[in-house]
């Protein structure tokens, strides 16, 4: 990571050669080198999750190579990336004493992947509008299937554990906080008394009332929600 004190703004260094003997080892030890602890890249690294989670599966040993498949796929991967180092990303929030401040928060779930992801809001006094990523966070899915609507439940929480902990960090408690699911089911768990759900849904429903109690939950289409390139994955062309 590079910071440029003349524009305020950051970029990713990126170097890394394509091995000709590539084994299990290899993949995570390479995306490790990628310091990205706000999740700025996480549509683009979700991709590496998950196929690090293929080559769990697998039961390889740590110095096996790759199967043609997965060297194909982590070959394709290590090309895309190259083009990093041209995304520049603003340091500045927009958070100042005079600007209203809001919180968006946005969340989704495929089969393999659940995202986070949340913006802020900041209104000036001349009513010009400023929105910036603050963080975003991606999980793979879990091996053990689960229904996509349990998978959309977790985004959720995923959600409101990093909203819970954007608005400690950064002193916002009394911003307005907006969350959206793109899950109609989950949108009505969220909004109603958790007294007939059952235990899975019920433990998690608690904790994301509980969690972030001024929050105000919306149903957002699919198409319009954000986090949706999060867990599909997004090439660095695609991204900019």
């Amino acid at each position: 990571m590079s910071w440029n004190p003349t524009t305020d703004s950051f970029h990713f260094i990126w170097s890394i050669s394509l091995l000709k003997e590539t084994t299990e080892r290899t993949v995570p030890s390479t995306i490790t080198r990628l310091f990205d602890p706000l999740g700025f890249l996480s549509s683009i690294l979700i991709n590496a999750k998950i196929l690090i989670q293929e080559l769990w599966s697998k039961n390889l040993e740590w110095d096996d190579s790759l199967p043609a498949q997965l060297y194909d796929k982590w070959t394709y991967f290590l090309q895309q990336i190259q083009e990093l180092p041209t995304l520049s990303f603003s340091r500045w929030l927009g958070i100042t004493s005079q600007n209203s401040i809001e919180i968006h928060g946005f969340s989704d779930a495929s089969q393999q992947a659940l995202a986070a992801v949340v913006y802020l809001r900041s209104i000036d006094q001349d009513e010009k509008v400023h929105t910036s990523l603050i963080c975003s966070k991606t999980k793979v899915a879990p091996l053990k299937r689960l229904t996509i609507t349990r998978l959309e439940l977790s985004a959720v929480v995923l959600l409101t554990k990093l909203v819970h902990h954007i608005v400690q960090f950064l002193n916002l408690d009394k911003a307005p906080v907006h969350l959206c699911t793109d899950s109609a089911s989950v949108y009505t768990w969220i909004s109603n008394h958790t007294s007939r759900l059952k235990e899975f849904v019920h433990k998690r429903v608690c904790f994301i009332q509980e969690a972030v109690p001024t929050a105000k939950w919306h149903y957002i289409p699919g198409n319009e929600n954000p986090a949706d390139c999060f867990t599909r994955g997004l090439t660095p062309s695609q991204l900019s």
